[in-house]
């Protein structure tokens, strides 16, 4: 199980509703755990010759998601507004995901950063 699962488990267990937003490139595994709601969402980046440097397939992984990401949030939020039950909503994101943040801000909602690996701190300048 992934970090970001173990999270979601932790955090499922304290009674919080879990909705994973993925890729096709690394889904999770959907039978474990059964209780989270999965979102995924098209690459549109896979074709025969295709291939794209690391950092252009980020940018491109964010263009394609972005947009579907917020509005599924968008979708989340007016389904709370119709039938009155206000639940928190956090973006938890990690640092391929990075289009997430954006998302939350745009939508005024916390946002928190989630990384398993001690490089990415090495990596980003982390701002207090």
């Amino acid at each position: 199980m992934t970090p970001i699962l173990q999270l979601g488990t932790y955090l499922h267990s304290k009674g919080f509703s879990i909705t994973i937003a993925h890729s096709k490139i690394n889904p999770p595994n959907h039978s474990n755990p059964s209780d989270f709601i999965f979102f995924p969402m098209s690459d549109n980046l896979y074709g025969p010759g295709d291939f794209l440097m690391f950092i252009e397939l980020l940018q491109a992984h964010g263009d394609n998601h972005k947009p579907r990401m917020q509005q599924h949030i968008i979708q989340m939020i007016n389904a709370q507004i119709d039938t009155y039950v206000k639940e928190s909503i956090i973006i938890i994101y990690d640092n391929l995901m990075s289009f997430a943040r954006t998302v939350a801000s745009e939508l005024s909602l916390p946002f928190i950063i989630h990384s398993s690996s001690v490089t990415f701190f090495l990596a980003y300048k982390i701002t207090r």
